[in-house]
């Protein structure tokens, strides 16, 4: 497969498949509580750049990665010139199935600084489990969904519904997560996910349901949860990835309906882009959930009531402006989870055990 050449950037964040010496001894300084942290430098461009280690695990407000010179407080800082949201509503974010569908072509703005300030910038421990974007077939995960993998696509969005999964949240034996998202990749090992979890590690989510955006460059992660916008357990919501750079430069955007515009929670420069300069697309699109336990045996019910829980209005941007439904691609189903298969490949539901279709 040829690989597509886009930057490489340092990252704070899980490793999803640690290898090599460096990140042996950057885990052996981690068991021993010492932490290397990067001075800072002057300008915020040079912060991409820099060679660094890891920062201790633990979670960062916006404040303290702009103060320790994280690369990822770049994300959450709007690009020039975009506007700026007001701060956000989660009940006008919420779809019912009398709500109009958001309009692909509808404003988009930058999250308002009065909820970027409330974000938490999770740097996991390397044991805690990774959302892995790019592992359907491993011990501990199971994926239903839709996809199209051809690398022809500017972007990807959905209407994702919300439900409470019986993940454990005290005296818990086995780490447990449920990620409902998109996912947007290259064939050079960078993707970005964006939609709605529920965890019982880092980040911790407790008993509620949040949304999260996750960037990973080579396998190395960096999440972040976006606590203002609080979800309702039945309600929908609208989520997108794009290209939001100009064509052939490496900005993407990971965004939430809010009702009125495309929120952008959060953006990636320097790293990778989801359009050629020519105007094609250069992405796959993913349209998972994902279920993660551990000790791959301690399944959980995902509570999406009797119709299993929906995935709807997929769509992929073609061309600049142009959001057709998915009409071509592949299904994804994992027992002990299964999938409604309701119209290809635009709309699916999602169920522990085997449902009536």
């Amino acid at each position: 497969m040829v690989r597509s050449f886009e930057t490489s950037r340092p990252s704070f964040a899980r490793h999803t498949s640690p290898s090599g010496s460096w990140r042996r001894i950057v885990y052996a300084l981690t068991a021993l509580g010492i932490f290397v942290v990067p001075a800072l430098l002057a300008s915020p461009g040079a912060a991409r750049v820099r060679d660094v280690t890891p920062f201790p695990p633990g979670d960062y407000t916006y404040q303290q990665a702009q103060r320790l010179g994280m690369a990822v407080a770049n994300d959450l800082a709007p690009p020039k010139g975009m506007q700026i949201c007001p701060p956000a509503t989660p009940s006008k974010a919420a779809l019912t199935d009398n709500s109009p569908i958001p309009a692909d072509d509808a404003p988009v703005c930058f999250s308002n600084p009065a909820d970027v300030a409330r974000d938490v910038i999770s740097v996991p421990s390397p044991s805690t489990p990774p959302f892995r974007e790019l592992a359907p077939s491993i011990f501990g995960y199971r994926y239903g969904g839709s996809q199209n993998e051809s690398f022809s696509w500017i972007g990807g969005s959905n209407l994702a519904e919300v439900s409470n999964p019986s993940i454990c949240h005290s005296g818990c034996a086995h780490a447990q997560h449920f990620y409902s998202r998109i996912g947007t990749g290259t064939s050079a090992n960078n993707n970005i996910q964006t939609g709605w979890v529920e965890d019982n590690h880092s980040p911790n989510t407790g008993d509620t349901r949040q949304v999260l955006t996750v960037t990973s460059q080579n396998g190395v992660e960096a999440p972040v949860l976006h606590p203002s916008w609080t979800l309702a357990d039945g309600g929908s919501y609208a989520f997108r990835n794009e290209q939001c750079g100009s064509p052939g430069t490496d900005v993407v955007c990971m965004e939430i309906w809010n009702g009125s515009a495309w929120a952008v929670l959060r953006q990636w420069s320097g790293v990778m882009r989801c359009q050629n300069l020519d105007g094609s697309g250069h992405c796959y699109v993913h349209f998972w959930d994902e279920a993660f336990v551990d000790d791959d045996a301690s399944w959980f019910n995902i509570n999406g009531g009797s119709d299993g829980l929906r995935m709807q209005n997929i769509k992929a941007e073609a061309s600049t402006g142009s959001w057709p439904l998915l009409t071509s691609g592949g299904w994804s189903e994992q027992s002990p989870y299964s999938i409604c298969r309701i119209f290809a490949y635009y709309h699916f539901t999602f169920f522990r055990g085997t449902p009536s279709c």
